[in-house]
């Protein structure tokens, strides 16, 4: 832990003190402030100076041993938010009545916020468990992931896995998905926004790098999103790579889903253009994109009739099994009600009432790689067209 309390019951926190500070603190008595027992003073020149139980202690919330790494990241956002919020952060503060301590806790007006700096892996259920204990005491959980689970692969792509997903934040409806990275041996914050996922381990983001010293706490939630047109020419290289991608040994979802296409007598080059469109709330889907849309595409909307209407309720139902069950119906965030937005501006599609959809066009199908690519370029370009229309 980075602090206890002395003989004063006042907090004492051995990192921000000099060399001579912790040389005259060593010997003084101080306890945990949770369970009162007393705790031992560790200052060596190679760990963050913190102190620790003894071996024996029971304390509710003993150090696991979350190392230095860890601490130093958690330290400096602390002395960070400290320059900004001097009186209401606070720093490992207990909560007994959701038995968690967050590693920062910090109050803006009447807002409550719990910062978890997470460098280690968790399990879903622990992410899960503390986001409910927050929720019961009407505290908002910000996620900040160590560095270390932040790889870049351009301006604009990162790699994007099961557990990096979990931390994604959508602070109310319309803002834009964001997840945030912390390195403390540089002090740099990763800051990415408009998140979309284009397959099960990579996705696309506006990444902002910048070190937190320059930064203000109120500029992590900035709304910055992909303009229409920056997003629709990257997409262009992600259609192209998901048509061209050679065929390798399939496995869990995707084998299901190959079999699936099979026994529908179709393959990947043969999906319509509408397939593997980008959706912001992709997350929150199990499967991927060209999963959940080519069966809503092959099975619902290319056997419907023109002019015959067709309910989200009754897309979002066919798909329910690939949908997270945090998702709810209804939501115009909803992966689903996203994905109907797209065919209803490329025209396939016509939204006559809230949540109610007729097919106004026919949906061509290509036979052959070749024809599958131009009809992507061409449908990507209609977009584009559409967009910068209403846009203008």
């Amino acid at each position: 832990m980075l602090q206890a309390k002395n003989e004063y019951d006042e907090l004492v926190t051995p990192a921000l003190m000099t060399r001579q500070e912790l040389e005259n603190l060593r010997g003084q008595a101080h306890v945990c402030p949770l369970c009162k027992q007393s705790v031992v003073l560790r200052a060596g020149h190679k760990v963050i100076a913190h102190f620790a139980h003894h071996i024996a202690d029971t304390c509710p919330d003993i150090d696991k041993g979350e190392g230095v790494y860890h601490e130093r990241g958690k330290l400096l956002l602390y002395r960070w938010l400290l320059q900004q919020f001097p009186s209401t952060v606070t720093l490992e503060t207990w909560l007994p009545d959701i038995q968690q301590r967050p590693d920062l806790y910090l109050e803006i007006g009447h807002k409550k916020i719990a910062i978890e700096y997470q460098c280690a892996r968790i399990s879903a259920n622990e992410i899960h468990k503390r986001n409910r204990g927050y929720a019961q005491l009407g505290i908002t959980p910000i996620w900040i992931l160590g560095a270390n689970h932040f790889k870049r692969l351009h301006r604009y792509r990162f790699r994007l896995n099961l557990f990096i997903k979990q931390f994604i934040h959508i602070f109310s409806p319309g803002f834009p998905q964001t997840l945030f990275f912390f390195h403390p041996e540089t002090s740099e914050i990763a800051i990415v926004k408009d998140i979309y996922e284009t397959d099960s381990k990579r996705a696309l983001g506006r990444i902002t790098i910048c070190r937190v010293g320059d930064l203000m706490f109120n500029e992590l939630f900035g709304s910055e999103q992909f303009d229409s047109m920056t997003l629709l020419r990257l997409w262009k290289e992600e259609k192209r790579r998901f048509r061209a991608a050679p065929l390798k040994r399939q496995y869990g979802t995707n084998l299901v889903w190959h079999q699936w296409l099979y026994e529908k007598g179709s393959h990947r080059e043969h999906l319509p253009a509408i397939v593997h469109l980008p959706v912001p709330t992709q997350h929150l889907m199990k499967t991927p994109l060209w999963n959940w849309q080519s069966r809503l595409c092959i099975d619902l909307l290319i056997p419907l009739t023109l002019g015959r209407p067709i309910t989200l309720e009754c897309c979002i139902d066919h798909v329910k099994s690939h949908c997270s069950p945090s998702l709810h119906s209804f939501k115009t965030y909803h992966p689903v009600y996203c994905y109907l937005s797209w065919l209803v501006l490329l025209g396939i599609m016509k939204e006559v009432a809230p949540n109610v959809f007729i097919k106004h066009q026919l949906i061509p199908v290509p036979n052959h790689i070749e024809a599958a690519i131009a009809m992507d370029q061409i449908m990507l370009e209609e977009l584009s067209k559409k967009l910068s229309t209403i846009e203008a």
